[in-house]
């Protein structure tokens, strides 16, 4: 894998070094899952690149003119981008060791009637570039700043929205959300909606939040975390932790603290960067015994996926 990703960071370098970009047409847009960023290109063989090195193919984000406002896109050090207008701030950039993709020459032209918005996450410092209002408005749901048009198309692209932009990704998102606003709380009101005073409570806090969330379909409604983990397998929901699967928002992490195949606790993911790096809201934990966000890679045994 490494040599194949070596292979193919040198097909990439080669594109963006020996070729002027194509000014008008479709722009394409890819997204790496792991960071959310998205990068937008008019050369397919870049994207295809790209992809083959497993960023997701995202369709055409919008059509470009052939004149107007040069747009250059830059690249930083760690390998994030930004687009800009301004040649004084390509010069800046370049000047600190980012580089000048496509040889410095504009990636596309700003023009038409179609507003391109800009959204920030300040969380993570990421952009997100979109004709699509759907999209505005799911970012500006999960915390994003509407920064406005940052330049304009010809006609929007023909976007595949996946992930949060999916109506999977919007109901994932929502039972991450849901669980968060419980943070701090104690497990009374989930042992009591679920007829369970006085006993734990992990399994009881999950089923509550995709209750609230009105997904009660889409995970068994159990206060055992046992059951969770034995639903999954038997109904191929099942991520085992070395399995290589990527938890996603809205999973059911489950844990193995005796080490005995059977799950003991679980929680809900929030969010993370892999299997053994995910930021969970699970109930019944610490002391006090409260809601709270977890980081916990130890003795993750895995993860069930809900049926959305």
């Amino acid at each position: 894998m490494k040599s194949l990703n070596k292979i193919l960071f040198t097909l990439l370098i080669l594109l963006l070094t020996s070729s002027p970009a194509v000014f008008a047409g479709e722009i394409y847009r890819v997204c790496n899952d792991s960071t959310f960023e998205h990068l937008y290109t008019p050369s397919s063989e870049e994207r295809d690149v790209l992809v083959a090195g497993g960023w997701a193919n995202e369709g055409t984000s919008f059509v470009s003119p052939d004149s107007g406002d040069a747009i250059y896109r830059v690249c930083s050090p760690v390998g994030t981008h930004l687009y800009t207008s301004s040649l004084d701030e390509v010069n800046g950039l370049t000047a600190i060791g980012w580089s000048a993709d496509f040889n410095g020459a504009p990636i596309f032209f700003s023009g038409g009637d179609v507003p391109v918005t800009r959204m920030y996450n300040p969380q993570d410092g990421n952009h997100h570039w979109t004709t699509s209002q759907h999209e505005v408005d799911v970012l500006a749901a999960r915390g994003w700043t509407n920064e406005g048009i940052a330049f304009n198309a010809v006609q929007p692209g023909n976007i595949i929205e996946r992930g949060i932009f999916s109506p999977e990704g919007e109901k994932r998102a929502q039972l991450a959300e849901q669980a968060a606003k419980y943070i701090g709380q104690n497990g009374t009101q989930f042992q009591n909606r679920m007829g369970i005073p006085g006993l734990a409570w992990c399994g009881a806090f999950v089923a509550c939040v995709f209750q609230d969330c009105g997904l009660d379909y889409a995970i068994p409604m159990t206060c055992l975390a046992s059951n969770y983990q034995n639903w999954g397998i038997a109904n191929g929901h099942w991520h085992d932790v070395n399995s290589g699967y990527n938890p996603q928002p809205g999973d059911v992490i489950v844990y193995d603290y005796n080490r005995n195949g059977s799950g003991d606790h679980v929680g809900i993911v929030h969010d993370g960067s892999g299997p053994r790096n995910v930021n969970c809201v699970e109930g019944n934990v610490g002391s006090p015994r409260l809601v709270r966000m977890m980081n916990y890679p130890p003795f993750i045994s895995g993860f069930v996926s809900p049926a959305l």
